[in-house]
């Protein structure tokens, strides 16, 4: 058996180093599409329901992990006496307890985990449950209320004020007293109001926050959306702007329409904001009035001023969210300080720059027929980031952030999503989840076939999904149709294939033959074929200068779609 936190082989069914509950050793297995090989995603995938951007551990040897073990309680029971031996269990059962409790309530299967543990370490029923009630007092007496006491009332009040001027100063000196109240209530409008705070002045302490806790809450949630905005992790934001409707289902549709909204134009992206802002039926919770109508001050000021919506009220969001400023300065309270103008002017510097990015962005957008082209190329954007995070996983566990990114593109029908999302279901040995997106994936339209859906076809007959037996001959034939529908990517995957010669015979000059047209044309993965075959001397003369120079081209390609571009990182990475 293998200890999954120690990374070693013991056996029995508990670690003796630290207690963890002892599973099968997984395969080892780096996850890594390479060059067109969809079937390297592989390891087992551990699905939890808890942040996108962290891996929570609720398991029986995550409960019963302690400082002290079952093993060794039997090593040392010949020096201490029954009465040290049972405080001892005592103690193992009350962390264990605690743990289970840290989201302050006790599912049932957590409760059968707890008495299996008790048996484990032969503590008596009658002990076990009054220890149990004894966590299960202390918990209730310090869980969360919802109604407001009079002072909490006050503190609420004075942050409401402070809100409405912008008292940025003013908000900062109380910052760690709303802290402590987020903490003793949930009331919907404190913690809406405390983490829109803690996101747009506090970005970072806000993601901390997030990423520690073991409960989610909505309005932490929906702010850390803009925290993780400003941090510019961009793949976290979406990941959280992609689960918010699946974790909290009560809260209106319109609310996460005027997030991607207000997202789409922090990003610079006005076409999909305004977008976005169509489909707003105003059906949002009462709570984000003022940011609605912010968000309308902005993209569509006829609306806001029938709302009734002024630069002052908006002043807060204008500011601090989305960093706009005036020529008169009336957006921020007399209180702010010399350093808060300095960033205020900063940001008018920000917006001539964003003002000059967005004529460009117009400029070539006006030859895009099809508006679904910007959202398709969002969807493209989040499964290259996918991608990239599987070649750097180290085991099974690792892919779960993956997955997630994964399966929204898939179901807006993104065919690497889609093939990807198939590997990885197949590759935890899920076959029947893996054959339904291997047959959602070969059901697209024939009628209607892209070069990206061929492309994406071939990979599964190279792979082997469901019931599509691995068949070289038949993702070839597919590589080539979308190869001749333009898909320079379809010809290196070709081209990879005799490189590395482990489905057909290896022959470095036809993979070079593949990949010479894509590479002409500074395709991304050609340019990183022909950068490794110089870097390794593998078809043409060594010259490891010229395949570096070739690699790093590849690797700081912008705007394109192509898993080349993160090949070249990887191998820049593992070999420059």
């Amino acid at each position: 058996m293998y200890c999954p936190n120690c990374k070693q082989e013991y056996d029995g069914n508990f670690c003796p180093e630290c207690g963890t509950k002892l599973i099968k050793k997984p395969t080892d297995s780096g996850v890594s599409l390479n060059l067109g090989d969809a079937n390297a995603i592989s390891g087992g995938l551990h699905m939890e329901d808890s942040h996108n951007v962290h891996n929570e551990d609720r398991s029986v040897h995550n409960i019963t992990n302690t400082t002290s073990t079952i093993n060794n309680i039997t090593h040392v029971s010949t020096q201490k006496t029954e009465m040290e031996l049972l405080q001892e269990r005592k103690t193992l059962y009350l962390n264990a307890c605690k743990r289970a409790y840290e989201d302050n309530v006790l599912e049932q299967w957590e409760k059968m985990e707890l008495d299996r543990y008790r048996m484990e370490i032969g503590l008596d029923e009658a002990t076990a449950d009054r220890i149990l009630d004894q966590v299960r007092q202390l918990v209730n007496r310090n869980a969360p209320k919802n109604e407001l006491t009079g002072l909490a009332k006050i503190k609420l009040k004075q942050l409401t004020d402070a809100l409405k001027k912008n008292e940025v100063q003013a908000i900062m000196r109380q910052i760690d007293s709303f802290e402590a109240l987020a903490g003793k209530f949930t009331n919907d409008e404190l913690q809406y109001k405390y983490y829109l705070v803690l996101a747009t002045l506090r970005y970072e302490k806000c993601i901390e926050k997030y990423e520690s806790s073991k409960v989610d809450s909505y309005w932490k949630s929906f702010w850390t959306y803009f925290a993780y905005l400003k941090a510019g992790e961009m793949a976290k934001a979406a990941e959280i702007l992609y689960s918010l409707d699946d974790k909290f289902p009560s809260y209106p549709e319109d609310n996460i329409t005027l997030l991607a909204t207000a997202g789409s134009y922090i990003k610079d992206d006005m076409e999909a904001a305004k977008e976005y802002l169509e489909t707003v039926s105003g059906d949002y919770s009462p709570a984000l009035q003022r940011f609605a109508e912010t968000v309308y001050f902005l993209l569509a000021p006829e609306i806001a001023k029938e709302m009734g919506a002024t630069e002052q009220g908006c002043a807060f969001y204008l500011v601090n969210i989305f960093e706009q400023g005036t020529e008169t300065h009336n957006l921020v309270s007399e209180q702010t300080t010399s350093k808060e103008f300095e960033n205020t002017q900063a940001v008018e510097r920000k917006q001539t720059k964003q003002e000059t990015t967005i004529e460009t962005t117009t400029k070539s957008a006006i030859s895009e027929s099809d508006s679904n082209n910007m959202l398709k190329k969002k969807w493209q954007t989040m499964v290259l980031e996918a991608y990239r995070m599987s070649t750097e996983c180290e085991s099974s566990d690792d892919l779960y952030s993956v997955l997630n990114m994964l399966i929204p593109p898939a179901l807006a029908e993104v065919p690497l999503a889609m093939v990807l999302t198939a590997c990885a279901f197949d590759s935890i040995e899920q076959a029947e989840e893996a054959g339904k997106w291997a047959d959602k994936l070969m059901a697209l339209d024939p009628q209607n076939e892209d070069a990206d859906i061929m492309l994406a076809k071939a990979e599964i007959y190279e792979v082997g999904i469901g019931r599509y037996e691995k068949n070289i001959d038949y993702a070839i034939a597919f590589y080539k149709a979308a190869a001749t529908k333009g898909n320079l990517d379809a010809l290196c995957c070709v081209a990879n294939l005799y490189f590395e010669g482990e489905k057909v015979d290896q022959d470095y000059q036809l993979a070079l033959a593949w990949a010479k047209i894509a590479y002409e044309a500074k395709n991304p993965l050609g340019l990183f074929i022909y950068g490794r075959a110089y870097c390794e001397g593998h078809g043409l003369p060594k010259d490891t200068h010229t395949g570096k120079r070739l690699i790093s081209e590849a690797a700081a390609i912008k705007d394109v779609y192509s898993i080349g571009i993160v090949e070249a990182q990887k191998y820049i990475k593992e070999h420059f």
